[in-house]
């Protein structure tokens, strides 16, 4: 999945977990700026993407497929 948010939304480091303190209040906090747009759809596709594991008919299919799927949903609620 984070291959993916690469490539689409042009995000680098996910977490915030190794950042240091500079770069942790470099992240935006809301969703009026491109920036807070890309981590909140993100954050949407990784939600989606750890739902998608408890659902049993979604487990026999292509990993990619459910992390392409994750992200074209994530970026339609977030239009």
């Amino acid at each position: 999945m984070k291959g993916y948010l690469k490539s689409v939304l042009d995000i680098g480091h996910m977490g915030n977990t190794s950042l240091r303190k500079e770069e942790k209040e470099a992240i935006p906090t809301n969703s009026d700026s491109e920036a807070g747009l890309k981590l909140l759809m993100s954050k949407m596709a990784m939600y989606l993407g750890k739902m998608a594991l408890h659902d049993y008919d979604l487990s026999g299919r292509k990993q990619s497929l459910v992390a392409i799927g994750c992200l074209y949903v994530a970026l339609k609620i977030c239009e």
